[in-house]
């Protein structure tokens, strides 16, 4: 079993090999199956354009970084900044993380050039601290740390506290619709205007048919 696809061109095109390229891409996605591409040419002039990528554009394969398995001590040696901030997703090794957070601090206090540049990955490392659950505790490290910045008044803090927010009204509206709940119920339990929960409804039906 396999997929032809088919394309009728009027004009030769050198982008052409990578549209078909990212074609390959989206049905080797949704089909996994041998695909052979096909492209029938209807123009006058005699077609001058490559039908092949060339070797070093062709996709083989990504190298795989495990994080959370990689020591962090590894990154925390590093002289960037933002490799540095990438220590707070690896292995602590044991370590508390309230500690692995202050060294991290330290480190970009000492890589970073000023206090504009370090409130700078500091905020990255804020965002980041997120993917492991670890951002009130960052943010509780950082405040008794001495550092003139003050995190809670940090757009992206905010930003990723209303979005957490969000997520859990969200959770709400779609157990409470399981269960039978009108949306003013919803709307109770979840503390989000009646409108809000409808529009969330709307989109889980939605998404409902379309896995349907």
């Amino acid at each position: 079993e396999s997929i032809l696809h088919l394309e009728f061109e009027s004009e030769a095109k050198r982008v052409i090999v990578y549209r078909v390229s990212e074609y390959h891409g989206i049905l080797l996605k949704k089909y996994r199956l041998p695909i052979y591409h096909v492209v029938v040419y209807l123009g006058k002039r005699k077609p001058n354009i490559p039908t092949q990528l060339k070797k070093e554009e062709v996709f083989t394969g990504f190298e795989l970084i495990d994080l959370g398995r990689l020591d962090y001590h590894q990154m925390l040696r590093s002289q960037i900044p933002e490799a540095v901030v990438l220590a707070i997703l690896g292995d602590f090794k044991g370590k508390p993380a309230e500690e692995a957070i202050r060294s991290i601090v330290e480190r970009l206090r000492q890589v970073t050039k000023g206090e504009l540049s370090l409130q700078k990955y500091i905020r990255q490392l804020n965002v980041m601290s997120g993917l492991r659950k670890l951002q009130e505790l960052t943010v509780k490290t950082i405040e008794d740390m001495p550092i003139t910045y003050d995190i809670r008044t940090d757009f992206l803090y905010k930003k990723g506290k209303m979005e957490g927010l969000e997520l859990k009204a969200r959770t709400v509206v779609a157990r409470g619709h399981e269960r039978g709940l009108s949306p003013e119920e919803i709307a109770t339990l979840a503390d989000m205007p009646v409108k809000w929960v409808k529009a969330v409804i709307r989109e889980i039906e939605e998404e409902g048919k379309a896995r349907d």
